[in-house]
């Protein structure tokens, strides 16, 4: 929406518009009053049920177990799934339970709670199973929840999954860190030096192409075509050659019969340093064509 604001109507109405629907925000979440009781927190009456019935179903993996008849690893397996089974029952006997115009519904339903009703359900429901510090899942699930309060032991085997946390914070940092310097190492000496290389060579987008779900428009976006673009029915030229193509031109490529897409790309440019303009395309921070020297 905001993206269509700024094509449609440019950067001061689009910065007008985006700060007076923060203030309605603002506004209307201050006068609702909305707040969070324990009185909130609903525990489902058939959790109790859905939980003696994973546990009947548990102990007879445990009976086979015993008799010789899984190995230690396939009892393991059914245990873990038997359990994750039983918490999202839980978590959707509690979405059930709960008052759908109440405070915590109103919340979850409008994505104000990090990860949706996966935290009300360990308030309300069962924290489930947790995972050690090297990744494994605890087969011995915390059937209570915060609501109700922790066992010692269900306590002591939360403590893995905060420890878990802590250790894969630290560690993704680092990765990522690492990660960024590699990126500029290789990144650093693409500079804009030319306008254009003037290389015939392109890459081709086709439609039927189907890139981590993204359409054909989404990915000719910025781009520069590299001959013209017709439309096999109507034979009409929608593109000439070396024009860049912004989102009405998009617009008219997605709704045509048009199949694939010859484009510039920086895999192809010939500068010996750095890169041209043509094969960089667009500036996507400012929607324009790319600078010399950036």
């Amino acid at each position: 929406l905001v993206a269509d604001l700024y094509e449609t109507c440019g950067g001061e109405t689009t910065t007008d518009t985006v700060d007076a629907i923060k203030d309605i925000g603002f506004k209307y979440a201050t006068k609702s009053g909305y707040s969070l009781s324990v009185s909130d927190i609903t525990i489902p009456e058939t959790k109790s049920d859905i939980i003696n019935d994973s546990l009947k179903s548990a102990e007879d993996v445990m009976r086979d177990f015993r008799r010789g008849l899984l190995t230690e690893q396939k009892q393991n397996e059914r245990v873990i799934e038997i359990w994750q089974d039983t918490t999202s029952e839980v978590a959707q006997a509690v979405k059930e339970a709960m008052d759908p115009d109440g405070n915590l519904s109103a919340q979850a339903l409008s994505g104000a709670t990090k990860g949706g009703f996966g935290p009300i359900s360990q308030l309300a429901g069962m924290r489930g199973l947790m995972a050690d510090p090297s990744g494994r899942i605890i087969p011995l699930p915390i059937r209570s929840n915060f609501r109700e309060g922790l066992t010692a032991l269900e306590y002591f085997i939360s403590t893995h999954g905060a420890r878990k946390g802590l250790a894969d914070t630290a560690l993704r940092t680092a990765d990522a860190g690492y990660l960024t310097r590699r990126l500029v190492d290789v990144a650093q000496d693409l500079i804009i030096n030319e306008e254009d290389c003037g290389t015939i060579d392109s890459i081709i987008i086709r439609r039927s192409d189907d890139i981590a779900g993204q359409s054909i428009g989404s990915r000719i976006f910025g781009r520069m075509t590299a001959e013209k673009v017709i439309d096999p029915e109507t034979g009409e030229i929608l593109v000439e050659r070396n024009e860049m193509i912004d989102q009405k031109l998009v617009r008219q490529i997605s709704a045509s019969n048009v199949e694939e897409i010859r484009v510039r790309s920086p895999l192809t440019c010939e500068l010996t340093h750095g890169i041209c303009a043509s094969c960089y395309g667009m500036d996507l921070g400012r929607g324009e064509m790319v600078e010399i020297g950036t």
